[in-house]
């Protein structure tokens, strides 16, 4: 079948901007797995990364990933591990939903959230 280079090309950005590859993963403590997790990201095109249990702290989220950014988390102030994030891509306009991450309750309800232009992913 041969299909013209132009239709190839519009399909491609057609089912970049009506798609979003999310993953989620309970990851058991996030501290020293940044190489990995950025491999994980950039070799699945991940485009939102939303992880539980990172037991991090919240001074710890400072990542150098050369994709991807925080954009939202909960850490645990008193309680040892939980937590929730989210990594987005650099690509993706996106704001934080601090209005509803304030919702949550360490060791009950522990709430990461984004908005994007079309939808609202609450972790």
């Amino acid at each position: 079948m041969n299909v013209p280079m132009k239709e190839i090309i519009s399909n491609k950005v057609l089912k970049s901007l009506n798609s979003i590859n999310l993953v989620h993963q309970n990851i058991q403590g996030l501290m020293n797995k940044d190489l990995e997790v950025e491999l994980f990201l950039n070799c699945n095109n991940v485009d939102i990364f939303c992880i539980t249990e990172h037991w991090l702290k919240s001074h710890q989220l400072m990542f150098n990933f050369s994709n991807h950014q925080v954009g939202s988390s909960f850490c645990r102030v008193d309680a040892l591990r939980g937590g929730s994030l989210i990594l987005v891509s650099n690509h993706l306009k996106f704001k934080e939903r601090k209005d509803i991450v304030s919702l949550s309750v360490e060791r009950s309800i522990e709430i990461a959230c984004i908005e994007l232009e079309q939808f609202i992913f609450i972790f």
